[in-house]
């Protein structure tokens, strides 16, 4: 069954909650029990452990019903935060978990209404900073991948103190999302306008 986008409750409250089917969520606890993402981080076979997942992921892939997408943003995620040393211990621990109630999968969001692969030009999504450190971003996604991951890397350019932004590439900058708040689950601050009405992948949600 494919994946639909159920934007209100009984009541008409926004819940923006994106229904999949059992087997799409079973395919999530079957990656993380065979540590398809967590192979190439436990180093058990040394510089061999990438070719270890590699060649799972590729028996594995055929049979997924494309699950292997969001894995591939989930390993790119993981991979982000260890080599450039990110501070996100829970997240990089999350990502390669071989515990499914732990697990996270991970999206990548980056293109704009704009499309193609110029995100450099095409990011209109802003960043302002809070008192607490962090950054409240708003935006438009177009195309958001695993909509229904635990987290996301994505693209916005930071504020100034004046108000402006700095055009092009290098006024970019990478932001962590949680997708969800960890206390209440609810989405955090995140409206799904609507899912992709595609002509392949269908089984995968894309936003």
């Amino acid at each position: 069954n494919p994946p639909y986008l159920k934007q209100t409750d009984a009541w008409g409250r926004r819940i923006d909650e994106i229904v999949t089917c059992q087997a799409w969520k079973t395919m999530k606890a079957i990656s993380a029990e065979e540590g398809l993402i967590a192979i190439p981080y436990e180093r058990a076979h040394a510089e061999h452990s990438r070719l270890h997942q590699m060649v799972k992921l590729f028996m594995f892939g055929p049979a997924s019903g494309l699950y292997s997408c969001p894995l591939a943003m989930t390993d790119g995620a993981a991979k982000t935060i260890e080599s450039l040393g990110l501070e996100l211990p829970q997240a990089l621990e999350n990502l390669t978990s071989r515990d499914p109630k732990r697990f996270w999968t991970a999206g990548q969001w980056m293109t704009e209404k704009r499309g193609g692969s110029d995100v450099g030009s095409g990011t209109e999504t802003v960043a302002v900073a809070q008192p607490d450190g962090t950054y409240r971003l708003s935006g438009y996604k177009w195309f958001s991948s695993a909509t229904d991951s635990d987290m996301a890397l994505t693209l916005a350019r930071i504020v100034d103190n004046e108000g402006n932004v700095e055009a092009g590439s290098k006024g970019m900058s990478m932001f962590y999302l949680r997708t969800r708040n960890p206390d209440t689950g609810a989405l955090n601050g995140i409206q799904v306008a609507k899912l992709k009405n595609k002509l392949g992948t269908r089984q995968l949600p894309t936003a």
